[in-house]
């Protein structure tokens, strides 16, 4: 529990709980090893500092414990540890959509000198946004990617412009085609075919 120290009155004194988590890295671990090997502070599995993540929650949200149950009276909702790092890791997705928007999309600052233009740009972020989450959650729907990697791994595909003295051609590996085709089954796509005032050939 932690009170402010401007609120350490008895009167109206308040307290938050801070939640810890702990999470063994095995990244970090890697990692550590690495760097006391080459120290020569690692012998016989002993390391001088555990390869531990920690993650902090402090909230205004009730813990449900008896301690908490005794000071507080009144009908009011307790929660659990779990039910608090759920409640507070969605905030955490949150900013990184927020990271996403002004990052990936170029929300930080806005390229037209006009209010109107900088709102057009806007709606067509939030559109491409849209867009991409909809690939995403087709592709990995239990764990969808966000747009750099959705980019990189279909638009960004190796290809080779290849001009003769008839064609023009692009040359793009098999499973790039084969994942296009893929995609192209997923979103249910039909081939249509293309009057001929709208050909460019």
């Amino acid at each position: 529990m932690w009170t402010p120290a401007w609120s350490q009155k008895e009167e109206a004194r308040l307290v938050f709980p801070i939640v810890i988590k702990r999470t063994w890295s095995d990244k970090l671990e890697k990692k550590k090893k690495k760097l006391e090997e080459q120290k020569g502070l690692f012998m016989d599995g002993f390391m001088e500092e555990e390869p531990w993540e920690y993650y902090a929650v402090v909230s205004n949200i009730p813990l449900n414990t008896d301690k908490l149950h005794n000071e507080l009276q009144g009908q009011q909702r307790y929660w659990s540890i779990q039910q608090i790092f759920e409640f507070h890791q969605k905030r955490g997705n949150a900013e990184n959509f927020i990271r996403e928007e002004k990052y990936n999309f170029r929300l930080k600052n806005y390229p037209c000198q006009k209010l109107m233009a900088n709102h057009a740009y806007g709606l067509i972020a939030q559109i491409a946004h849209n867009l991409l989450r909809w690939v995403a959650i087709l592709l990995q729907p239990d764990k969808p990617h966000y747009s750099k990697k959705l980019r990189n791994n279909l638009i960004l595909i190796p290809g080779h412009i290849i001009k003769t003295s008839a064609y023009t051609l692009m040359k793009i590996p098999k499973w790039a085609y084969k994942e296009v085709q893929a995609l192209r089954e997923a979103c249910r796509f039909k081939p249509e075919t293309v009057p001929a005032y709208y050909s460019t050939a």
